[in-house]
C-alpha cells in the first residue's frame, strides 16, 4: 500500500496465509493498494476496509507562518490552511495551478499573482495528493519548471474579501424627500440606484466611490439639465450628508439609515 505522504506498507502472512496491514494514524488522503499472489496463478478474494474510532479534528482557521514548502502537510490532503508569506524573489517553483509541495510557497504565491515581491499578505492553500506531471508556466514575472510525477502538492484558493459595510439598501431622505438608496459592490466597483417613494422609478447613480477607511460616500445623481452631488459619511448604520449641484456648495441634508 502506499499512503498519501508517498510512504510503503506491506505485509504477506499476518493470519495463516492472509494479509492484513493495520495503521495506527491514517492520514487523510489518496490510497493505492496492491494485491497479488505467490504464483503465477490468480485466486478469488476479498479485499476488506475497515476504520476504528477516532475524532475527526476540525479543519486549521489560524493563519500558520510561512513554512517554506508544504512537504511537511503531505498527511493533510484535501485540507485548506491560511499562511501568511512574503513575496520571494528567488525560490524553485514546479507547476502551474497546481505546484509540488517542495515548490517555495512565497514564490509561487507570487507566480499566481496573489502577491508581489516583497509584499506580505495571508494566502489560502489546498493540500492535494501528488500528480502525475506538473507543467511549468511564466506568470507574473516568475517561471516555474516542467516536472514528472511527485508525491505532494498544492493549489491556492483565492480568499473572497469581505464585503462592504456600505453595501446593502438603505431607507434614506433627501431633504424630505424618501426614498431607497442601493450601494452594490462587486469584488471591485460600486454601483448604485435611488428609487424616490413619490416617483418609484429607479434611477441609476454614478461615480458610486466609498471608502472603507474612513466611511467617506460619495455619487451622482443625473436630473434634467444638471448633475446632483451627493457626499456623506458611513457610520455603522447611518449615513449623513450634504447634496447640491455640482460645482456649487452643497447646502442641503440627506440622511440613510437600516
Amino acid at each position: 500500500m502506499n499512503d498519501p505522504s508517498g510512504q510503503w506498507h506491506f505485509n504477506d502472512d499476518d493470519g495463516g496465509l492472509n494479509s492484513r496491514l493495520r495503521l495506527p494514524t491514517a492520514r487523510a488522503g489518496q490510497y493505492d493498494i496492491w494485491v497479488g499472489t505467490y504464483a503465477a496463478q490468480t485466486c478469488q478474494a476479498t479485499l476488506v476496509l475497515e476504520t476504528f474510532g477516532g475524532t475527526p479534528q476540525p479543519p486549521t482557521t489560524s493563519v500558520l507562518p510561512d513554512p517554506g514548502n508544504l512537504t511537511g502537510f503531505r498527511n493533510r490532503v484535501g485540507q485548506t490552511l491560511l499562511f501568511q508569506v512574503t513575496g520571494a524573489s528567488g525560490g524553485s517553483v514546479w507547476g502551474t495551478n497546481i505546484y509540488t509541495d517542495d515548490s517555495t510557497l512565497s514564490r509561487a504565491a507570487v507566480h499566481a499573482g496573489l502577491v508581489q515581491v516583497g509584499q506580505s499578505s495571508v494566502v489560502q492553500v489546498t493540500i492535494l495528493p501528488g500528480q502525475q506531471s506538473y507543467a511549468g508556466s511564466t506568470s507574473n514575472g516568475v517561471t516555474t519548471s516542467n516536472y514528472g510525477q511527485w508525491t505532494g502538492s498544492y493549489s491556492f484558493v483565492p480568499i473572497a474579501p469581505p464585503t462592504p459595510t456600505a453595501a446593502g439598501s438603505w431607507r434614506a431622505n433627501f431633504n424630505g424627500w424618501a426614498a431607497t438608496l442601493e450601494l452594490d459592490w462587486n469584488g471591485s466597483t460600486w454601483s448604485g440606484a435611488l428609487t424616490f417613494d413619490g416617483t418609484s422609478t429607479r434611477e441609476a447613480l454614478s461615480d458610486v466611490r466609498v471608502d472603507p477607511a474612513s466611511g467617506a460616500i460619495s455619487f451622482t445623481r443625473s436630473v434634467p439639465g444638471a448633475q446632483m452631488a451627493m457626499q456623506g459619511f458611513v457610520n455603522g448604520n447611518a449615513i449623513n450628508g450634504q447634496y447640491g449641484l455640482v460645482n456649487t456648495p452643497l447646502s442641503l441634508s440627506w440622511s440613510a439609515s437600516r
